[in-house]
């Protein structure tokens, strides 16, 4: 009697990590996370790029970004929230409110044996994408971010260089992932990974910094899916555009407009990739949650991104550089507006141009400017408005972001209103409605 018990439950438990749905279940899983972005900065961009595949994706939803307390949340949180199906508080990273850890969906995926890639455009310990594959009390413990990177035993990693934490070197941040069992190579060996390996691939692909003859985020992306392509199960590729927050905390729209177009071709490699497979691929678009408090108040493209040469850490570096070089009130504001192609001004701007200014020699840093260098920001300012768009802050806001989602297992998205919701939505899609309950 009780060995006909066991048998019944190991026959449960089979059926358990079944796929429910009787649909076909999503094999490819594509989640894309343009950092940082809301609904208005996606409204410029369409403005900007009438053209776009975003315009594609008909299934949208409206999302709140808000953590556990229900207040705007920090970029741990919110990475909790998409990665693990839960929302926190604070930094944590993969941690509830009480710092139990969670498990990850990329975890579970990789249980049943999906494989797992992890890309971003900025740093693999950011905060946004770290809580796929670590789990810390706080979002600056580098350290522990890098250990678990090294345990997690995914398939395939990126980063736009490597991240190299506190008093470790990068010979010994190379001997780390090797002894993991991680093959360490820099972008221009893209082409020359194998199904077999795991691979862990250090690239600039960030728009702004990427030099010609080195791979975009797009080709990053689309080389990682046909490497975790190679195998029974599917795979879950979960890209980030750090970039785009980066430049979105500095008020500096130009640059994130590049960075989205950036994002747009990693976009256009998991349409690429669907099309090949259209009956078993599922893509996710998303944002973790809104910087500036942005807003587009013009209705007509201006391309003002394309004028602008300098991102917001040259221009910066530049007038740094000036105020050592004993340049004047006048000829730092000068040079500022000449580096954001921008020439007259009022009086009122003239005002807010000198206060900067006289704040920058101060080496003062203050909230309203995210404590970033007051003059740069200050003409970036200056030259968004002109062109329709606006920032009312530096800083992380409660305004909802957009899911778009495309392909294979839309209908489980139906309901989907918190960023904690994404990940169950598409657990649902693969077959696994409960697999984040397990």
């Amino acid at each position: 009697m009780l060995k006909k018990f066991y048998v019944m439950l190991i026959a449960i438990a089979a059926l358990w990590m079944l796929p429910l749905s009787g649909a076909k279940p999503a094999k490819y899983i594509f989640l894309l996370i343009a950092d940082g972005t809301g609904e208005e900065m996606m409204k410029l961009y369409l403005r900007e790029h009438p053209a776009s595949v975003f315009k594609t994706f008909k299934n949208k939803h409206l999302t709140s970004t808000l953590d556990a307390s229900g207040s705007v949340s920090s970029s741990g949180a919110c990475g909790t929230a998409i990665a693990c199906g839960k929302q926190t508080t604070f930094c944590r990273i993969a941690m509830d409110q009480d710092e139990k850890p969670l498990r990850s969906l990329a975890y579970k995926f990789k249980e049943l044996g999906f494989k797992i890639g992890i890309i971003t455009d900025s740093s693999l310990t950011d905060a946004t994408i770290s809580p796929f594959f670590a789990i810390s009390p706080r979002c600056l413990a580098h350290n522990r971010i890098v250990a678990d990177l090294c345990r997690s035993g995914f398939d395939f990693y990126a980063e736009s260089s490597l991240g190299v934490p506190k008093y470790f070197s990068e010979k010994d941040m190379r001997s780390m992932l090797i002894s993991a069992g991680y093959r360490v190579i820099p972008g221009k060996k893209l082409r020359t990974m194998n199904p077999g390996e795991r691979n862990y691939l250090f690239s600039p692909s960030r728009a702004t910094e990427r030099k010609p003859g080195t791979p975009s985020l797009g080709d990053i992306t689309a080389a990682a899916a046909n490497l975790l392509s190679h195998g029974n199960k599917g795979f879950f590729l979960v890209v980030s555009a750090g970039s785009i927050d980066y430049f979105n905390h500095r008020n500096d729209a130009a640059s994130a407009l590049r960075e989205m177009n950036s994002f747009e071709f990693a976009v256009r490699a998991a349409l690429d990739f669907a099309a090949r497979h259209a009956e078993e691929t599922l893509i996710v678009i998303t944002s973790d949650h809104e910087v500036g408090n942005f807003r587009v108040i013009g209705a007509n493209a201006t391309a003002f991104h394309l004028k602008q040469k300098y991102p917001y850490l040259a221009i910066s570096d530049r007038l740094l550089l000036h105020l050592r070089q004993k340049y004047n009130d006048k000829q730092l504001i000068s040079a500022a507006l000449k580096m954001v192609q921008t020439k007259s001004f009022s009086t009122a701007e003239q005002r807010r141009l000198q206060s900067a200014c006289r704040l920058f020699r101060e080496k003062k840093k203050l909230k309203r400017y995210g404590g970033f260098n007051p003059l740069a920001v200050e003409v970036m300012r200056m030259r968004d408005k002109r062109n329709g768009a606006v920032y009312f802050s530096c800083d992380h806001t409660g305004n909802p972001v957009i899911t778009s989602v495309r392909g294979t297992g839309v209908q489980h998205f139906n309901n989907l209103k918190e960023s904690s919701d994404i990940p169950h939505c598409i657990a649902a899609a693969a077959g696994y409605p409960e697999l984040l309950s397990r």
